[in-house]
């Protein structure tokens, strides 16, 4: 409860929220993921659709390990940062908070 407090504060006060959150995974679910990763990425035909749905198998069921935030005033550079977050195998998600389901 004190983490889904601390982001409805933090998104009231416009700032760019960060959530840390890990998941264990064996070494025969990633072989597994990794070769229905790659046959999805060949397809010529929804494609996004279906890397899409194989990265939402390994983006459930995370442990969250903490969030910061900071001023939304640090935008230059923001986007070569993502991309080497990206490159190095990070899973980048990006939630501006002004926006609210349901």
């Amino acid at each position: 409860m004190h983490y889904a407090y601390s982001l409805q504060k933090f998104a009231g006060e416009v700032l760019r929220t960060l959530v840390l959150a890990d998941r264990q995974l064996s070494k025969d679910y990633y072989n597994d993921w990794r070769l229905r990763h790659q046959e999805a990425s060949l397809l010529m035909d929804s494609r996004e659709q279906k890397v899409n749905a194989i990265y939402e198998e390994t983006e459930s069921d995370l442990n969250l390990l903490g969030m910061t935030a900071i001023e939304d005033k640090l935008q230059d550079g923001v986007p070569k940062s993502i991309s080497n977050l990206q490159n190095a195998g990070i899973q980048i998600w990006v939630i501006t908070g002004d926006k609210h389901g349901g």
